[in-house]
């Protein structure tokens, strides 16, 4: 049986802007890049060569958009740990790269 990892993070970037960051897989600076797939209906979807997938969904609040990022297909307990490293680290790149602070 597969297993799904379910992680949420907010940013105070707009919605286009993280969509294109997470859409420009060739940007990104990790060895474990995906392939993107599509984007389209705020949602953005990226396969990787271990035949998972992630679909992250942009959700807009009152000040800041909602990332819903669920990866499937993950085989095992040891790959859904390193699945959440992985995307803890781009998900703290992306912060980096996109928030904006007074």
């Amino acid at each position: 049986m597969t297993k799904t990892l379910v992680i949420s993070d907010e940013f105070s970037a707009s919605q286009g802007q993280l969509i294109s960051v997470f859409g420009d897989v060739e940007s990104w600076n990790e060895n474990d890049s995906p392939r993107f797939i599509d984007a389209k209906n705020n949602q953005v979807k990226l396969s990787f060569i271990d035949r998972t997938r992630a679909v992250i969904t942009f959700e807009v609040t009152a000040e800041k958009v909602r990332v819903n990022l669920r990866h499937e297909f993950i085989s095992s307990d040891e790959d859904l740990i390193l699945r959440t490293t992985y995307w803890k680290k781009v998900l703290s790149e992306f912060h980096k790269r996109l928030d904006i602070t007074l």
